[in-house]
């Protein structure tokens, strides 16, 4: 083979090359291997290929500093993709090195931790000689540092002079040769660790909380009664303090065991040699030595309990799919961008289509036309992105400002800032920017190729290209491989041999449904195929899971994917409807026009020239219908959500108006007389008081098979929460149910049978599956519900069967509900930690709630306020998603002003014919104007409606189960299609104009 022959090869194959590494970025993970190796091949390929045919290199590039005004409005619709690519990598960053410095601030060189667990949670004490021993046996395993005994206890606390309160405090009683640990600072000057008896450390997170200063008194609460102590210092918080997040005191060991009245310690902590950073890489193989040493002695239950190196990884993988968010919701901007992509180049195609047909008269090569096609999408794409990847660095600062004005409005303790760990990775920038690139050379590929395929006379005689035939065996071939494939996605979501069972199955259903319009075309019009294969798809995303049944037919009820699914399906469907229909939609809107007595010529000649370019206008049209499409949806589910607000309050709080909570340091047995023997609070303010018994049991999941997803069916038991109630709230039953056996005539009745039966449970709605709704957890979709029975198993080995007879509406306590005799006598807690307050004022929870903190040292929270809070939290972050996903609006607006603005250089011959028989220059602005207009009104219709659907069949399949009544936020969206609609105008209105100042004369003798 000639060596001419070898380098025609590249093109094609760099094609193929670029498609199948931009199908491996999307499959693994970018900064893996063989993503780089695919990378320097495209480049190579893309490199050698220039260099051997350099007068076509510089042919395609010559484009583009020909026209730098046209040039940097494409670079600049180009880059998005790639500015979303990068602020979602930046983002990831930033929380991965917030959370990362979070966890080793936390631990500092802590890297084990062993302890005990009561049925309540609370840590047991075990004594000195246990932990002496075991002590030694840790410092022998390998890369063991050094162990401390620690007393880690809530308490109550009260600052004397300042009169300020707070019902639980970390309590932390270190040894004081445990500088190994980590020091105590005040300002930077490290502090001695022996101080005196009655005195402590506070670090300044707590001395804000209490408004404490050095010298203070502070009384401390425990079971043995009130101790003061004195303010020895105010520490930084930072090193060892870290540790107790929220508030802390410190204090010598020997201090923490006088005033609990206990002689061992409840807490050991290992450090690993290595450090704050990297004494976490031998905490495997310490934790697999410590937990020998504990199965092989008589421990107890002591276990580990906590792991340096499993936070770090858990917390970024927990945080990833916050981060993951903004690229999945980013997605629809960047096929926006990809549209885009494809508009620009196909009208830089038909523009210069006379000069390639020249080109190719005068003997040019259709591989060398298809190169230098290449070479100038080449330029494009590496600048878009260079400048994306850089633009994306602003645009992540902006994201995560407000995602940390967001978090920082909760409160709560929280001290932390997100900005303050504003990050990003080289890798990032650099994966963002050959992501971006190849974006847009697959795109150019592929259309390369197209445009060398031009037939030389009607290149130069501008003659359009003629419509493919019915009996084209491309198109058949097309249409079965679809229809196959589909069908291939059918069989294998219901033989369920792959994961994301019901998106395959939907992806299936629509290839088939679209691949048989190609089949349907070779004995009908294109027309009636494809509306008639259109509408089908159509009507099979429209219709509600729960009317069809395909979720329970594959086992699956899918996730974010069936969102991207149905956008990208249903658009492009209701897209195509309208195209191969719009003659008979423009007629009737013509028709409809002439009644306003007004002249039909500018709305004639605006709506003709974009369906003489369909597969244009189409494109169009789907960028700006896809983004509103997303954002209608995300509006749909926070108004849903945010209309259904007291609804929500309601089921959720069931008519209680505060939960109170105490540590076993400060026991209350009866809340309702302790409050009628209180100066400062009124019985009468409450209309009822409930005590609450928690603890913890684990539930055998070993019969139950999981569903998709869950993580939970590779072990036996899983913790939960148990929850006793007395016979006074069984009699007034707070919360309703979503279900429960038909043996109970009234909703009272079951609270009651629980309540005499200890054989019986409640479960709380978090426990049935997920396609009923409820907030994720590791036992939903286990396939719990009423009727069955499940076996517990208490912290002291007890094993007990119940049958679940009610599942709640509520899910603000997850857990198990039984009586307080059978959490008393079958889990052996001793007294209630849980206070539930049923107001006569509801309007007062926030005060009274004080009130109770202030005189019983309880934590307390005002339920109504918080779930507002929770909610308008909620709400925020969908505006946070929304605005991110309305870069693709962006796109849509910059892109119709590119095509808009190339419209006029393109059609300078028609704009002269118009002004020649009569148009006057606002005439031909109008038409301009009203072209953009009818494009972007035609997408905001076709988004807003498919929009409005898809959020009715969420509530239909979802909250419609709730009881949540529907609700179109038609505020929020129609602003939204205002402001798209206004800066449409504002882009196409200086182009139209520029359309308008063309002269006749110099019109028609242009060349």
């Amino acid at each position: 083979m000639s060596v001419t022959k070898k380098i025609d090869l590249i093109t094609p194959l760099f094609a193929i090359t670029l498609f199948f590494t931009f199908i491996a970025a999307v499959a693994i993970k970018p900064g893996m291997t063989f993503y780089w190796i695919v990378i320097f091949i495209v480049v190579a390929a893309l490199g050698i290929s220039a260099i051997n045919n350099l007068i076509m290199f510089k042919m395609g590039v010559r484009n583009i500093y020909r026209r730098k005004g046209h040039s940097a409005i494409l670079i600049s619709g180009l880059m998005i993709g790639t500015i979303i690519i990068a602020s979602s990598l930046i983002v990831g960053d930033t929380m991965d090195e917030m959370v990362t410095s979070l966890n080793y601030d936390i631990f500092h060189e802590v890297d084990e931790v062993v302890e005990a667990r009561d049925i309540d949670g609370s840590r047991v004490f075990y004594n000195q000689s246990v932990y002496h021993e075991l002590r030694e046996k840790i410092l022998s395993i390998e890369n063991v540092e050094d162990v401390t005994g620690e007393i880690q206890e809530a308490v109550s606390v009260i600052n004397i002079d300042e009169g300020q309160i707070e019902p639980t405090f970390t309590l932390i009683g270190y040894n004081i040769s445990s500088g190994s640990f980590g020091e105590f600072k005040s300002d930077g000057k490290t502090l001695p660790f022996e101080i005196s008896g009655s005195e402590l450390y506070m670090d300044k997170n707590s001395a804000d909380s209490l408004l404490a200063k050095k010298g203070n008194t502070i009384m401390i609460t425990t079971a043995t009664g009130q101790h003061m102590f004195t303010v020895k210092d105010i520490v930084d918080d930072d090193g060892r303090t870290d540790w107790v997040m929220g508030g802390g005191l410190f204090m010598p060991l020997s201090s923490a065991q006088r005033i609990l009245n206990e002689t061992g310690i409840n807490t050991a902590k290992v450090t690993n040699k290595g450090g704050v950073v990297g004494g976490e890489k031998y905490c495997d193989e310490i934790q697999e030595g410590i937990e020998k040493i504990l199965e092989s002695g008589d421990y107890g239950n002591l276990q580990i309990t906590r792991n340096k190196k499993t936070e770090v990884e858990e917390s970024r993988e927990g945080i990833s799919s916050f981060t993951d968010m903004f690229l999945i919701f980013g997605s629809f901007s960047i096929i926006a961008g990809v549209i885009l992509i494809i508009n620009i180049f196909v009208m830089l195609a038909e523009e210069r289509k006379s000069e390639m047909g020249m080109a190719r008269a005068v003997g040019m090569k259709r591989i060398h036309l298809g190169r230098s096609y290449l070479y100038e999408g080449s330029v494009y794409a590496f600048i878009s992105a260079f400048i994306g990847a850089v633009s994306g660095i602003i645009v992540a600062y902006i994201v995560l400002y407000f995602t940390d004005s967001i978090i920082s409005s909760v409160g709560g303790g929280i001290n932390f800032s997100i900005i303050e760990n504003f990050n990003y990775q080289p890798i990032s920038i650099i994966q963002a920017f050959t992501f971006g690139m190849l974006i847009t050379l697959i795109t150019v590929s592929f259309a390369s190729k197209r445009v060398s395929k031009l037939n030389i006379v009607r290149a130069i005689r501008n003659i359009p290209e003629p419509k493919i035939p019915k009996k084209s065996t491309r198109m058949l071939i097309i249409g079965g491989i679809l229809t196959a494939l589909g069908l291939a996605f059918i069989i294998l979501s219901i033989a369920k041999l792959q994961s994301y069972q019901l998106a395959a199955f939907y992806l299936g259903a629509s290839l088939a449904i679209f691949g048989s319009g190609f089949l349907m075309r070779r004995y009908m019009d294109d027309r009636w195929a494809f509306t008639i294969a259109c509408s089908i798809l159509l009507i099979v995303w429209i219709i509600p899971d729960r009317f069809t049944k395909v979720s329970t037919l594959v086992d699956d009820i899918g996730d974010i994917e069936m969102f991207i699914l149905s956008g990208m399906f249903m658009v492009s469907s209701a897209v195509l409807i309208f195209i191969y229909n719009s003659k008979h939609i423009l007629d009737l809107i013509l028709k409809l026009w002439s009644y306003t007595k007004r002249p039909t010529a500018t709305l004639k000649a605006a709506t003709s020239y974009p369906m003489r370019n369909k597969f244009r206008t189409g494109m169009t049209i789907f960028m700006f219908a896809l983004i509103i499409f997303t954002i209608v949806v995300m509006y749909m589910i926070v108004g849903i959500m945010s209309y259904n607000i007291d609804r929500i309050t309601q089921e959720q709080l069931g008519g209680l108006d505060i939960v109170g909570t105490t540590n076993p340091n400060n026991p209350i047995m009866d809340m309702s007389g302790s409050i009628e023997m209180n100066d400062n609070l009124t019985r009468t303010d409450f209309n009822s008081i409930y005590n609450i018994y928690a603890g913890y049991v684990d539930i055998d999941t070993s019969n139950l098979k999981p569903s998709q997803g869950t993580t939970s069916g590779d072990v036996d038991f899983i913790p939960v929460s148990v929850f006793g109630f007395g016979s006074n709230f069984a009699k007034e039953n707070k919360w309703t149910f979503t279900k429960y056996l038909d043996d109970y005539g009234s909703e009272r009745e079951v609270w009651e049978a629980v309540y005499n039966n200890n054989s019986l449970v409640i479960l709380d709605n978090t426990f049935i599956t997920v396609e009923d709704m409820g907030p994720p957890t590791p036992y939903s979709g286990l396939g719990y519900d009423i009727g069955k029975t499940i076996q517990l198993k208490s912290p002291t080995g007890e094993v007990m069967n119940k049958t679940i007879v009610g599942v709640l509406d509520q899910f603000i306590f997850n857990g198990l509900f039984v009586s307080d005799n059978a959490v008393k006598e079958e889990m052996g807690v001793p007294i209630p930690t849980i206070y539930l307050f049923d107001l006569k004022d509801p309007d007062s929870a926030d005060s009274i709630a004080k009130d109770l903190e202030r005189e019983f040292s309880i934590n307390t929270i005002p339920l109504r306020s918080t779930v507002e809070q929770f909610t308008n939290i909620m709400e925020q972050f969908f505006n946070l998603f929304t605005g991110f996903m309305a870069l693709g609006l962006v796109v849509g607006i910059a892109g119709l002003g590119i095509i808009t603005l190339r419209a006029v250089h393109e059609r300078r011959l028609e704009i002269g014919m118009l002004r020649a028989i009569g148009f006057k220059r606002r005439n031909v602005t109008m038409v301009f104007i009203q072209e953009a207009t009818f494009i972007c009104i035609v997408g905001i219709f076709l988004g807003v409606v498919l929009g409005i659907i898809v959020g009715y069949n969420i509530w239909y399949d979802g909250f419609k189960e709730m009881d949540y009544e529907f609700y179109i936020p038609w505020v929020k969206i129609l602003t939204v299609s205002v402001i798209a609609f206004v800066s449409t105008a504002i882009f196409t209105i200086p182009p139209s104009y520029m359309a308008s100042r063309v002269a006749p004369a110099e019109a028609l003798r242009y060349d």
